[in-house]
């Protein structure tokens, strides 16, 4: 029973209180269940549940009946849920509560309850105390329902846990999708802060600018962007709002330091307080690059010559391009409000269509219509129409042409062959015009005139079978005429003989063209023929006199020649050609092709004593200078006599010419000659005692060398005064080349003439000024000249620098050309000294001033110079000479003033190859003592001569006046082991003295030293004891190798 009171009143309290709840409900506890489901609906729709708020909202009015009115209102005024009861509030209290809803977005939820079944609380604490004791008996009641209750939270709960993950798992998913797409989008994409520095970027960034992913975020916009728009870039960023994007435009810089044109699009995005900028870049190189393209196929378009419109199918223009407006005079505005109707007079709208649908059909149509200009100028036209269709739209593109000019030239055309028709009937030329399959559409009179036929007989014929002979019409026919016709190409000359209708056969010249069609092709032929059977039959005859005439001429070693003076026609014998270097061949000059063979400076002369020969019937007997075909001038003796006919008119003149070229060069070489040997002579005296003062410069200079080794500056100054010796030596050379006393047969040797050749043009390209251009031209597979190095070296060096000179400031070209050439008898003969045979021959010309024919008579003399006073000695062209003639060669000259010089130098080649120079000896021979006499007029010899000997280990008694040597050396014979004597000295020379000691000790080595003497050739050195001639200045190291080679062997150190 106690159980069972206990139950009931546990029930009974149950039930009661219950009824106290809902009846003793504050305002205080409406705010808090609100919250509490304001919270909730907060959760259900954080976590992606709203299907389940109604089922919450449900639950919640069926708990408290006061509730009359519930509404859940969405961001935006959207009612999700809206509660309300049948009964309306008797004492109504609202209230709101808001909520967050989704991502940034704010919900509300409104309630109306009713006041009036609130209680106060206080008014139940009497029945809450009489009824405490049956609380213990609803106690297991109230536990087992809060037990029932966690189990359904806790369900709750596990389920609310298993769709976070859920939701969790399915944000992953969208974020890898998300960062997916981002690296796969073709755009580059930056996140960088309001500083600049990159926070992400993605693959196509990376790729665009060259930097790895992890570069890039060590940098920022600054490194990417141009100096020049950084600032600007600044700006818009600074000025940019959450949330807003802009396009900026600019130029990123790849790793590599090259530049392009990018597009951006930058979009602010503010997170948790930070300002986030997110740029999308495109890469806009190629469409710069077609906008280009654009804007110059719109300019070429525009610029085109021929008119262009764009019409629509209703006759509309659609575009035109700056030609149509500038050749109708309509602005393009005016043009684009226009109809093609409104410029073509003939176009009507009604037949429009079907224009347009024609064309349509056939792709295309080339036609002549007319257009007015605005101020009602009509001019006809060409117009090339094609349909086009362009984004589902249809257009007639059209390019229109002005073809008033091509009216006015076909008007003129039909004009001129009527002219022509006209013409031909009136002149004794054969007109001719055949078709395609040869028969005859056109003659002219005087074609019937010859051949005895008339002119409707011959039209519509076959040509070559009517006026052909029977043998010759088949091979015309088909080797002429047929392919002529099929190739495009007919000999334009041709001559073939035709037959009169009498049988005659008469030789007929043709000159020939194709006819052709409006479209080109071949329509027929056009011919004009002159009958040339008297002309031919003269030349028969002619041409058996000329052949007797030739028997006759061949016989004779002098050209002749004919002037038929009123023709101007001009022949001349193979002979005659031959002099000048033509073949026979060569086709015949007529007289002012004879003038120009002559000389500028002999043609006023020449034409005068013509002149005056034909005035006065004198002979004519004159010297003139004929330019050969190698471009160098023939002196020629020319003598004739004048023919006249009945009239007395001057007819012709027949005469000869004879070669004077060898006889004129032959003598100028003896007045050179004579001219060279004066000046040598006075030469070797000079030279010999320059040559000593240059022998004591040079063993001074190495001895002083040799003491101050360890000094660099001394040894410096010591290595400019032998650079200067060596200098005036090479001067003393040029000196005695005029006597053609230096480079002897000694000295010669195998020369490759195009390494010196080579080794020049660089010396002198780098001394010439910008203005000249050199050019050098070698012949391959060359041979080798017999000569001497140097001096062929000096011949180069010469002609260049006066070539050079020559220009002057002005531009101008210095060519140098080497080749073989074949010398033969005739040229042999106009260069002297040079044998027939094969050569060398070096070209060097320039485009200078020129010389005058006075100034070359005397080119090559000494000291004769056109140049100003202190700029020139007159030695440089001839040592050339003097050196050419030295080595067995020749020279020539030609020059015309204003025009320019060439010299060409021709060397017997050789089939020897070249000597291979030795490395200098590095090491001196030295003595042991050996005593050497020395005898010199020069102190300063003497003096370096021992100075230099004592240092090389040998005893050295010197003596500067012959006698007293010689005196020296009778009394003590035996002491010398080798004599070093100059040539040169008063009282005794050195051969002299040379055969006194060897008469006393005929065995002594005797070494004879010379600056210059043309006596002391090899039979003269033998034949008074001299081992060796010594050539001064020498060094001390070739005087230790003269020395040591005429003793006994020695050794070196």
């Amino acid at each position: 029973m106690v159980v069972i009171l206990l139950l009931g009143v546990g029930s009974s309290w149950f039930m009661f209180t219950r009824l106290a709840h809902e009846r003793t409900v504050s305002r205080d506890d409406l705010f808090n269940r609100i919250q509490a489901l304001a919270v909730l609906t907060r959760n259900n729709t954080r976590t992606g549940a709203e299907s389940h708020v109604g089922a919450v909202f449900r639950e919640w009015v069926s708990l408290y009946p006061d509730v009359t009115n519930l509404r859940f209102q969405a961001p935006g005024g959207l009612v999700l849920y809206d509660y309300k009861r049948d009964t309306e509030a008797l004492e109504p209290y609202a209230l709101a509560i808001p909520l967050e809803y989704g991502i940034g977005g704010q919900a509300t939820i409104s309630v109306i309850t009713d006041v009036s079944k609130w209680t106060d609380a206080r008014n139940l604490q009497f029945v809450q105390f009489g009824v405490l004791l049956a609380l213990f008996s609803t106690l297991l009641v109230v536990l087992t329902r809060i037990l029932l209750i966690y189990r359904v939270e806790c369900n709750r709960s596990a389920k609310r846990s298993d769709q976070l993950c859920e939701l969790n798992t399915i944000l992953r998913k969208n974020e890898g999708r998300l960062q997916v797409y981002v690296e796969q989008f073709p755009d580059a994409l930056f996140v960088h802060d309001l500083s600049g520095r990159f926070i992400d970027v993605n693959r196509q960034a990376c790729i665009s600018l060259g930097y790895t992913r992890e570069e890039l975020l060590q940098k920022g916009i600054a490194d990417i962007e141009t100096d020049q728009e950084i600032d600007q870039i600044w700006d818009a960023l600074r000025l940019l709002q959450p949330a807003e994007s802009r396009l900026l435009m600019g130029r990123q810089r790849r790793k590599d330091g090259t530049l392009f044109p990018v597009e951006v699009r930058v979009v602010r995005v503010d997170r948790d307080g930070q300002a986030l900028f997110i740029g999308l870049a495109r890469d806009i190189s190629l469409r710069k690059k077609t906008e280009k393209e654009l804007e110059m196929m719109r300019y070429s378009v525009d610029s085109a010559g021929d008119s262009i419109f764009w019409i629509s199918p209703t006759g509309d223009i659609r575009y035109v391009n700056d030609s149509a407006c500038c050749g109708r005079g309509y602005a393009r505005e005016e043009l684009l409000a226009m109809k093609i109707f409104d410029l073509d007079p003939d176009a009507k709208p009604e037949a429009w269509l079907l224009h347009f649908e024609r064309i349509k059909t056939t792709g295309s149509m080339t036609f002549e219509a007319r257009h007015r200009t605005k101020d009602g100028r009509i001019y006809p036209v060409e117009v090339n129409a094609s349909h086009v269709r362009i984004a589902g739209k249809e257009f007639n593109f059209s390019t229109v042409r002005d073809i008033t000019a091509r009216k006015k030239s076909e008007a003129a055309l039909r004009d001129s062959e009527a002219l022509f028709r006209t013409v031909l009937e009136s002149v004794a030329l054969i007109g001719l015009m055949l078709d395609r399959e040869g028969r005859i559409t056109l003659c002219s009179d005087h074609l019937l005139s010859i051949t005895g036929w008339k002119r409707e007989e011959v039209i519509g014929r076959d040509w070559f079978s009517t006026f052909l002979p029977s043998d010759q019409t088949e091979l015309i026919r088909k080797d002429v005429f047929i392919r002529g016709i099929k190739s495009g190409e007919l000999s334009r000359c041709y001559e073939n003989e035709i037959v009169t209708r009498a049988g005659e056969r008469r030789l007929v010249s043709w000159s020939n063209c194709l006819m052709r069609g409006e479209s080109g092709e071949i329509v027929g032929l056009a011919s004009l023929g002159h009958d040339i059977t008297e002309r031919k039959q003269a030349e028969q005859a002619l041409r058996a006199s000329e052949a007797r005439y030739r028997r006759v001429e061949l016989g004779t070693a002098d050209g002749l020649w004919e002037w038929h003076i009123p023709s101007g026609k001009e022949y001349c014998s193979p002979r005659w050609m031959e002099m000048l270097g033509y073949s026979a061949d060569t086709p015949p000059l007529d007289f002012g092709g004879f003038i120009e063979l002559v000389h500028p400076e002999d043609r006023a002369y020449i034409l005068a004593s013509a002149e005056t020969s034909i005035r006065d019937a004198k002979p004519y007997n004159v010297e003139m200078r004929l330019r050969r075909k190698e471009g160098d001038y023939l002196w020629v003796l020319s003598r004739a006599k004048v023919d006249y006919d009945e009239a007395g008119k001057p007819l012709s003149m027949t005469g000869s010419i004879s070669d004077l070229t060898a006889t004129r060069q032959l003598a100028q070489q003896l007045r050179q000659s004579q001219k060279l040997e004066a000046i040598g002579t006075l030469a070797g005296g000079i030279a010999h005692d320059f040559n000593n003062i240059l022998t004591g410069i040079y063993g001074f200079t190495t001895l002083a060398r040799m003491s101050a080794e360890n000094n660099t500056q001394t040894t410096g100054y010591l290595d400019e005064i032998a650079r200067a010796g060596r200098r005036a030596a090479d001067l003393v050379q040029r000196i005695l080349a005029f006597s053609q006393t230096r480079g002897g047969d000694e000295s010669m040797e195998a020369v490759r003439l195009d390494e010196l050749l080579a080794e020049v043009v660089k010396l002198l390209s780098s001394a010439t000024p910008s203005t000249i251009t050199i050019i050098s031209h070698t012949a391959s597979g060359l041979p080798a000249v017999r000569g001497n190095s140097a001096q062929l070296h000096q011949i180069l060096m010469n002609l260049g620098t006066n070539a050079v000179q020559a220009m002057g400031d002005r531009s101008g070209r210095l060519t140098f050309n080497l080749d073989t050439y074949q010398v033969d008898e005739h040229r042999a003969r106009s260069l002297l000294g040079l044998a027939a045979g094969p050569c060398l021959r070096l070209s060097v010309s320039d485009t200078g001033s020129g010389m005058t024919a006075a100034i070359q008579e005397r080119v090559f003399e000494p000291f004769f110079t056109t140049k100003e006073p202190g700029q020139g000695t007159g030695l440089g062209l001839s040592v050339v000479h003097g050196i050419v003639q030295s080595h067995r060669g020749g020279i020539s000259l030609r020059s015309e003033v204003d025009v320019g010089t060439t010299f060409e130098i021709y060397l017997p080649a050789i089939n020897a190859a070249p000597a291979v120079r030795s490395a200098l000896p590095f090491n001196m021979p030295v003595g042991h003592g050996e005593c050497i006499l020395m005898v010199d007029d020069e102190p300063a010899v003497i003096k370096t001569g021992k100075l230099a000997l004592e240092l090389l280990g040998y005893t050295v008694i010197i003596e500067n006046q012959p006698l007293k040597a010689l005196a020296y050396f009778e009394e003590n014979p035996q002491v010398f082991a080798l004599a070093l004597l100059d040539q040169t000295m008063p009282d005794l020379n050195g051969l002299e003295f040379a055969q006194r000691i060897r008469a006393i000790r005929p065995n002594l080595p005797i070494v004879i030293a010379s600056g210059h003497s043309t006596s002391l050739t090899p039979g003269r050195l033998e034949a008074a004891g001299v081992r060796e001639l010594l050539s001064k200045p020498y060094t001390i190291a070739k005087l230790a190798e003269v020395v040591s080679r005429n003793l006994a062997p020695t050794t070196t150190v």
